[in-house]
């Protein structure tokens, strides 16, 4: 039985993935520290999600409904609000977490009131359920970086499988519906800005993600193009101060600006993100491509990178 004021909320939220919602479900309530409640915040389903849900006979469970679909930050946002944990952790609907997730970077918060925000290692399957790589979530330690900014401005360890202290949404704010395709970016600008706390990144396998198709945040092409333009417009001012950054998003920007056949845009993001960082070669070395019709062998050396090192990873992660 769980207290009256638990000690972590898990947040799920979901959008017709009743054949999967089981599966993160399980995972929550499974948890090591038991004094939880889990809140699931169907974002309009059509597809028997409320049933998926209450074939779990739990009174942990929380099942809230939006009457029509508004987005996953919404429903990330409902979840949050209804929260009474000390603490509040994300999972994706089609996602799992380890039994000992809340344990670990519970305890680490416990002991750290300095930290706001904490994650681990997150396993990545494929359709089959097969360990296809593990991300090592952890640049910092990786890259020996010690401020949150510029990082964050460009980065962010995903939503999913973070553990967040209850202040920081109170202070910060709640993620960002505007920016939904983004708002887990936009999430950890400000969580930087506010230099209030740090982050801490266990370093083991806390989290595992299915590739089971679209997740709940994968938005189409041009929902992604809107929510970085009022990106880059929203923080403006910040990237005046980090050119790397502001050269990072506007190079990305204008190759979804072609894709779509935006050409005077994207000609326009092509030309700032080279004026914002002139020594970077990766945008001329696109454009090249692009004029001489190229793309094609762009994108498939590109793949193969991801795919070579995600097999680096996994090797890594498995070694004894």
């Amino acid at each position: 039985m769980a207290s009256m004021t638990p000690f972590a909320s898990i947040v799920i939220p979901t959008y017709n993935r009743a054949a999967l919602l089981g599966r993160a479900i399980q995972s929550a309530l499974a948890q090591t520290v038991q004094d939880v409640e889990v809140i699931v915040v169907d974002d309009g389903s059509a597809d028997g999600t409320s049933a998926a849900v209450s074939a779990f006979k739990d009174s942990r469970i929380k099942y809230l409904r939006h009457p029509h679909n508004l987005g996953a930050a919404a429903a990330v946002n409902t979840g949050i609000e209804a929260a009474q944990g000390s603490y509040v952790g994300l999972l994706d609907s089609d996602d799992a977490v380890r039994q000992n997730w809340i344990e670990r970077l519970g305890s680490i918060m416990e002991s750290d009131l300095q930290v706001g925000i904490a994650w681990g290692w997150k396993g990545i399957h494929d359709e089959t359920g097969r360990l296809r790589s593990v991300a090592f979530v952890d640049p910092f330690r990786r890259q020996g970086i010690r401020t949150l900014l510029p990082l964050m401005l460009t980065w962010t360890p995903g939503a999913g499988g973070m553990l967040v202290r209850r202040d920081v949404f109170n202070i910060i704010g709640l993620f960002d519906p505007e920016l939904s395709n983004l708002a887990d970016v936009d999430f950890g600008v400000r969580f930087a800005l506010a230099g209030r706390w740090g982050v801490s990144v266990v370093q083991e396998v806390l989290y595992d993600g299915y590739f089971c198709g679209e997740h709940i945040s994968s938005g189409l092409h041009a929902g992604y193009l809107r929510s970085l333009e009022a990106y880059v417009i929203k923080y403006d001012s910040v990237f005046s101060r980090y050119p790397a950054a502001k050269a990072y998003w506007m190079y990305r920007l204008a190759r979804l600006h072609f894709d779509a056949g935006n050409c005077l845009r994207a000609r326009e993001c092509l030309i700032a993100a080279v004026r914002a960082r002139p020594g970077w070669m990766k945008p001329w070395a696109w454009d090249m491509a692009r004029r001489c019709r190229l793309l094609g062998i762009w994108r498939a050396i590109g793949a193969w990178r991801i795919r070579r090192q995600e097999e680096q990873r996994l090797r890594a992660y498995l070694q004894p």
